[in-house]
C-alpha cells in the first residue's frame, strides 16, 4: 500500500492556495511542537494538528507506558510510515528509540494521504520524540528537585532544631549573668527588711522592686524556653525594638561593647520567635567573627514602608568569593559550623516578605541589613 497518486486534472488557484494554507499551519505547528516543554502543551498541539489541520478520523498518540497493550504492543516494532487498513502508523524515533506512536484514520474529507502529507507527518514525529523526550527528561528533573528539596527542607528544619539547642550553651553564661543581677537585687533588698516597723510607701516600693525584677528573670527564663521549643508559625503584631532589647539580654559579649541605636519604629506582622532567632543568629556570627574584642552595633529605623534592622561588626569579615553563597543550606567556612545560621536567617526574613542585604570587607567586618514590612 503506498501513497496515492496526485490525479491529472487542470489546475485550480483556489486549490492551490487551500493546500498552501494547510501546510503551512501543519509545518507551523509541527515548529510550535519543540517550543512546548510540557507534556499536556505537546500533546494538545498534536491533537490539534489532527483534528483541525488534517482532519482524520480516530487520531491515536500512544506513549511509552501504552507500549505494552494489546492494541499496541504489535505495532511498536515499526519503525517507518507504514499503512495498515485504513490507518496510518507513524513511529516518533530518536536515536532509534521509540518515543511514541501515532494511528491515524482517515482523513474525514476521504481524501488519500498526499506525498506532501506523509513528509510533514515524517518532519512531526521527529520533533515530537525530541520534544517528548526533552519534556520527560525536564519534568524528572523537576520531580528530583522537589523531591530533593522536600528532602533539603526536613533536614533544615531537623538542624534548625539543633542549632536552636546549641544556642542555649551559647547564651547561657550570659543568661546566669542576667539572673544573677536581678536576684542579687531580690536578695539584698530582702536582707534589708528588719522586724522593725515600715511605712506604707515603703513596703509598696518594696513590693514594686521584687515584683519588677522577679519578673524581668521570668521573661529572661521565657526567652530561653523559646529557643528550644518547635512550634506552628505565630504570627503577631512584633515590636522589634523590645525584641532586640529582650534578646541581647540573653547574651555575655565580654570584652566586646554594644552599642543600640533604636530609633522609634512601628510594628511589624511576624512570628515574635522567629525574628529572636534572626538576631540571634546575627548576633552570634558577629561575635564569633571578633574573637577578642570589637563593637556589635544594632540599628533600627524606618525605611519608607518598611523597617531596617541593621547589625554590624568590626571583625575579620566575608571573602568576596563567599558572599554569593553564605545563605545556602550547609555552607560554612568554619570546621565545627552546621552551615544553616544564615540559611535559616535568610529564609525567616523571606517568609515575612523581608529582604536582606550584606555589606562585608575582610578585615574590616560585615553589615547584615534587614527590611520588613510595615504592619498596617
Amino acid at each position: 500500500k503506498g501513497l496515492a497518486e496526485i490525479e491529472g486534472k487542470e489546475p485550480n488557484r483556489d486549490d492551490f492556495e487551500e493546500d498552501a494554507d494547510y501546510y503551512k499551519e501543519l509545518s507551523d505547528l509541527t515548529t510550535q511542537i519543540t517550543k512546548k516543554l510540557s507534556m499536556e502543551n505537546i500533546l494538545d498541539n498534536l491533537r490539534r494538528a489532527f483534528s483541525e489541520v488534517l482532519e482524520v478520523s480516530h487520531p491515536r498518540i500512544y506513549l511509552p507506558e501504552d507500549f505494552s497493550k494489546p492494541p499496541v504492543k504489535e505495532l511498536v516494532e515499526i519503525r517507518e510510515i507504514t499503512f495498515k487498513k485504513d490507518d496510518v502508523i507513524i513511529p516518533c524515533l530518536l536515536e532509534d528509540r521509540l518515543i511514541a506512536l501515532f494511528v491515524l484514520g482517515r482523513k474525514l474529507s476521504e481524501d488519500p494521504y498526499t506525498e506532501e502529507d506523509i513528509r510533514l507527518l515524517k518532519s512531526l514525529a521527529g520533533q515530537t520524540a525530541v520534544a517528548l523526550d526533552h519534556t520527560r527528561t525536564y519534568e524528572q528533573i523537576q520531580k528530583d528537585y522537589e523531591a530533593n528539596k522536600q528532602k533539603l527542607y526536613d533536614a533544615e528544619k531537623i538542624l534548625e532544631r539543633s542549632q536552636r539547642l546549641a544556642s542555649l550553651g551559647t547564651l547561657a553564661a550570659g543568661v546566669a549573668h542576667e539572673i544573677r543581677n536581678p536576684l542579687g537585687i531580690i536578695y539584698a533588698s530582702a536582707e534589708e527588711l528588719t522586724d522593725a516597723p515600715r511605712d506604707m510607701s515603703y513596703l509598696e516600693e518594696f513590693k514594686q522592686s521584687i515584683i519588677r525584677n522577679a519578673k524581668r528573670i521570668s521573661n529572661i527564663i521565657s526567652n530561653m524556653l523559646s529557643l528550644s521549643k518547635t512550634k506552628e508559625k505565630n504570627t503577631v503584631e512584633v515590636d522589634v525594638n523590645e525584641v532586640i532589647t529582650s534578646t541581647m539580654q540573653l547574651f555575655s559579649l565580654g570584652r566586646i561593647r554594644l552599642i543600640k541605636e533604636l530609633q522609634p519604629i512601628p510594628r511589624i506582622k511576624g512570628d515574635m520567635d522567629e525574628i529572636r532567632q534572626v538576631i540571634i543568629n546575627l548576633t552570634n556570627n558577629a561575635v564569633e567573627a571578633m574573637p577578642g574584642a570589637g563593637a556589635l552595633t544594632i540599628k533600627t529605623y524606618r525605611a519608607a514602608d518598611k523597617i531596617c534592622l541593621e547589625i554590624s561588626d568590626i571583625g575579620k569579615g566575608i571573602p568576596q568569593e563567599n558572599l554569593a553563597r553564605i545563605f545556602e543550606p550547609f555552607f560554612s567556612t568554619r570546621h565545627e559550623g552546621a552551615g544553616l545560621g544564615l540559611s535559616i536567617v535568610y529564609r525567616i526574613v523571606h517568609e515575612h516578605g523581608g529582604t536582606i542585604e550584606v555589606r562585608s570587607r575582610v578585615g574590616e567586618g560585615s553589615t547584615f541589613k534587614i527590611y520588613l514590612p510595615v504592619s498596617v
